[in-house]
């Protein structure tokens, strides 16, 4: 018998030790320390990936549930974005937390992956595989990052424990009971991966592959409760999986099966070339995608990508016992994602095919001491890589990638610095995020900087209101000091010159996205001015039409118009014109509420130019604060020469009713508009 084939038949099985154990639990703490020491701040933020399942997370929690979300024409599981629904229902949102999250999910994968693999083969390649899952770039990166892949480790460790605990992989029999637990944990779990990510069918397959081979020549042979609890956990199984079935057959196109054929096919790279690429990018050069790797590091270190290459090839010439079959068979159903995917090298693609890998290394560790002098030596072996793979790690995660020029605009680490400031400053600041879309849009809509700044905060709630400051500014309270947030980088060029006037009162940030003003006295100022200096008519159908009137002027609905600045009397065809008015919120405002202004040629006819907007969400506005609004009317091209007239007002978008002027003391209903002031149309140039 060959030294190789003694191997595999079990004989050279270590015994497991409490020394095991002590070492199991100190790579446990410090990996733990690699997966939480900077985890706010490490990755920078927020990458396109995580940024679609957080916001996939939001439409479930409005009640959006599907198998299979349409991103784009492409299929995405409905069971991360769940999962992180519920969490963050109960634990809040936030950079921290949603990484914090993979932390934890992380750290489970490191305990099973040693106690799977530990079972399987032995002490020292339990160590060695927790190994290379607590110090490998990708299976860290994955703990401090959010998104489905993180749950793919999970997937795989689980699945393989839960066979062999629910089949006789020690060539014994366990009771019952045991049995029967696991077999309904596996059921259980690999239901669950078919709702996470397309790897999860692939699995499934395995699974399948594995229990109906043993049960056609197992060794020792299946028992008839074996055999039935082997059916109950297929049944179980085809019963979960078939929702997931049905939509597949009804949108085949966004299936997980789809998108793994197409992602053997989307790329004209030939297949023999990825596998090259992939085999080289184990050891020697890998990944160049700055979201999942410092370019060009590959996925192990040399020596632990041929370990892991040597525990390939035992596990496929194992035979049919279950400790190697069952590995594998996932060798065969997994590996083939990563080394064939798109863009080979793609660590992203290596979500699943890492644990497997890992699993290898200590079977081609443990196979390695057997042939040593002294066992020792392949334990100081292991040791040496570990620590190695351990500096390496720390200088390449907390140093080159996480400060690279590349990761930090592929995470968007302007904006999440910028969160961090406003986490900071918002529970005694009152703080106001500007953005062009106040409205807060769905998680369908287009992701701009505002709603990415949102994501990330830990205290959303702290945000006052969202402000379309390029038009329009709120003053709390009178003018009391307060902090704008202009989270797009450009903001203050689209910005109109009457909202920056204000800003520049105030304190600034070096790269002016945070302003931070007090102008309760200008502001009075302001005010004050215009009570004597923007006369006011009321509309034709207002009882007496020709009276003159000063602000401020009482609206329905808690509505006061404090006065107007003159921008501008005399305009051109084609040109913008605008017009500034000052608005004060008197208690709750309707949440549909919109301010108009139109420009007439006769009062009594329809406008010939306006714009209804206003730049804050009404309901979101409280008592005495004053609102500064910029309307920019668009004039038409052919605009006879002639006086024209600027009219404002206020409606509710839902009805359409527009909100009376109150006169005198016992607020009497008088006309719908305000007339301000004439503006002279000239001939162009």
């Amino acid at each position: 018998m060959s030294y190789a084939s003694v191997y595999m038949s079990g004989e050279f099985m270590t015994k497991n030790s409490r020394a095991s154990f002590v070492v199991a639990v100190c790579i446990l703490m410090v990996g733990a320390f690699f997966r939480l020491v900077g985890l706010e701040s490490i990755p920078p933020g927020l990458h396109e990936q995580e940024i679609i399942d957080l916001r996939l997370a939001e439409n479930v929690r409005q009640g959006t549930v599907q198998v299979f979300f349409d991103i784009g024409g492409e299929g995405r599981e409905i069971l991360y974005p769940a999962l992180l629904s519920a969490y963050t229902g109960i634990m809040g949102s936030g950079l921290a937390l949603y990484h914090i999250l993979s932390f934890w999910m992380g750290m489970v994968v490191l305990a099973l992956t040693f106690a799977t693999t530990r079972r399987l083969y032995g002490d020292l390649a339990g160590l060695g595989a927790m190994g290379v899952m607590a110090f490998s770039w990708l299976p860290v990166l994955l703990s401090r990052t959010a998104g489905r892949e993180t749950l793919l480790p999970l997937l795989v460790m689980l699945v393989l424990l839960a066979l062999i605990l629910a089949l006789p992989a020690y060539l014994r029999l366990r009771g019952g009971s045991f049995r029967t637990t696991w077999f309904a944990v596996l059921g259980a779990v690999v239901a669950a991966g078919v709702y996470l990510h397309p790897v999860g069918v692939l699995v499934a397959a395995a699974v399948l592959v594995v229990v109906v081979g043993y049960n056609l020549r197992g060794v020792p042979r299946p028992s008839d409760s074996t055999r039935r609890a082997i059916g109950f956990t297929l049944l179980v199984m085809l019963i979960l999986v078939l929702p997931y079935i049905i939509t597949t057959i009804n949108s085949p196109e966004l299936s997980g099966i789809n998108r793994v054929a197409e992602g053997f096919t989307v790329e004209p790279t030939p297949l023999p070339e990825r596998f090259l690429q992939a085999l080289v990018g184990l050891g020697f050069w890998g990944d160049e995608n700055p979201v999942y790797n410092l370019p060009g590091r590959p996925l192990f270190d040399p020596l632990t990508a041929l370990v892991a290459l040597i525990g390939v090839g035992l596990a496929l010439t194992g035979g049919a016992k279950l400790r190697y079959s069952a590995l594998a068979t996932l060798v065969v159903f997994i590996l083939p994602l990563g080394f064939l995917a798109p863009n080979s090298p793609s660590w992203l693609a290596f979500s699943a095919p890492v644990a497997v890998l890992a699993v290898c290394y200590g079977l081609g560790l443990s196979f390695i001491a057997q042939r040593l002098p002294q066992r020792r030596m392949a334990y100081a072996l292991a040791a040496v890589v570990m620590l190695f793979n351990i500096v390496w790690l720390a200088a390449d995660l907390f140093g080159l990638w996480s400060g690279a020029t590349s990761t930090r605009q592929a995470y968007s680490a302007r904006i999440a610095e910028l969160a961090r400031r406003v986490d900071q400053s918002s529970p005694e600041l009152p703080t106001f995020v500007c953005t062009g879309d106040i409205r807060n849009p769905t998680a369908e809509s287009a992701i701009n900087a505002a709603r990415l700044l949102g994501l990330m905060l830990h205290r959303p709630e702290n945000v006052r209101t969202y402000v379309n400051c390029p038009s329009g500014l709120v003053f709390p309270l009178g003018g009391e000091i307060a902090q704008f947030i202009l989270p797009e980088p450009n903001a203050l060029r689209t910005t109109s010159p009457n909202v920056l006037e204000w800003l520049e009162m105030g304190e600034s940030t070096g790269r002016r996205d945070t302003f931070r003003i007090e102008v309760v006295e200008a502001l009075a100022d302001r005010i004050g001015l215009l009570t004597t200096t923007a006369p006011v008519r009321l509309s034709p159908e207002a009882l007496p039409p020709t009276e003159t009137l000063f602000p401020p002027i009482r609206l329905e609905e808690n509505l006061t118009f404090l006065g107007y600045e003159v921008q501008q009397t005399e305009a051109r065809g084609g040109e913008v014109v605008a017009v500034v008015t000052y608005w004060r919120v008197d208690g709750a405002l309707p949440s549909d509420l919109t301010l108009f202004a139109h420009l007439y040629a006769d009062l009594g006819a329809e406008p010939l130019a306006n714009q209804d907007a206003i730049s804050a969400i009404p309901s979101q506005l409280v008592e005495r604060d004053i609102l500064l609004q910029v309307h920019l009317m668009q004039l038409p091209e052919n605009l006879p020469e002639r006086t024209y007239t600027v009219a404002v007002g206020a409606y509710r978008q839902q009805s359409g009713e527009r909100l009376r002027v109150l006169q005198g003391d016992d607020l009497v209903p008088s006309g719908s508009r305000l007339i301000l002031y004439p503006i002279e149309v000239v001939a162009n140039p």
